[in-house]
């Protein structure tokens, strides 16, 4: 499959979850996204400007003297239009994945796991925070800062970070896999279907 088919093909499947996608079809389609959103990200820069970030740094040395930084970024292709474009393209980049699964035979939802470890590294979070009483009248900077730096709240989401990315790894690995050979469960291979 050349470029344009595979974003001719992928764009005419904008929402088909089923099927098979092959490796070409998967990997031209991203690149093709990749490169619109570049050119969105530089197209809207242009327009808009960066959008400036803004952080304060507060560093205290061993003699006890404070020392404030500033530090200014500029982040690029991060506004409204590559949000848009994030969020139109979200639906079809994901169902050529989900495709692209079926092909090397494993089951689309197998993409989602990364998802559900970062959900439950924003429950172990958020119930670290409740534990530590960190809502309402009792909250302080101290303490966030406290929490944020103690082992309860680092260790497990280093560990989770680890198995989220661990996860990326596997679920990249699966998508680069030659295509099963012959039809399986999800249906006959690319080169049959379309013909």
């Amino acid at each position: 499959m050349t470029f344009g088919q595979s974003i001719r093909t992928c764009l005419r499947k904008f929402a088909t979850f089923s099927g098979r996608g092959s490796r070409s079809e998967f990997w031209y389609f991203t690149l093709f996204l990749w490169l619109t959103s570049s050119a969105v990200g530089l197209i809207e820069s242009a327009i808009f400007g960066g959008q400036n970030m803004t952080s304060q740094v507060h560093q205290v040395s061993s003699d006890g003297s404070v020392s404030d930084y500033v530090i200014q970024s500029t982040a690029y292709g991060s506004g409204p239009i590559s949000s848009l474009y994030a969020l139109v393209t979200l639906v079809p980049s994901t169902a050529a994945a989900w495709r692209r699964m079926h092909d090397s035979g494993r089951s689309g939802w197998w993409l989602l796991a990364p998802l559900s470890i970062i959900a439950l590294l924003m429950v172990v979070v958020f119930a670290q925070i409740f534990a530590a009483g960190l809502f309402g009248e009792n909250r302080s900077d101290d303490a966030i800062r406290n929490l944020m730096s103690s082992a309860r709240l680092i260790i497990p989401m280093i560990l989770l970070g680890l198995s989220a990315l661990a996860w990326l790894i596997v679920s990249l690995y699966w998508l680069t896999r030659p295509s099963q050979p012959g039809p399986n469960t999800y249906g006959p291979t690319p080169s049959e279907s379309s013909q």
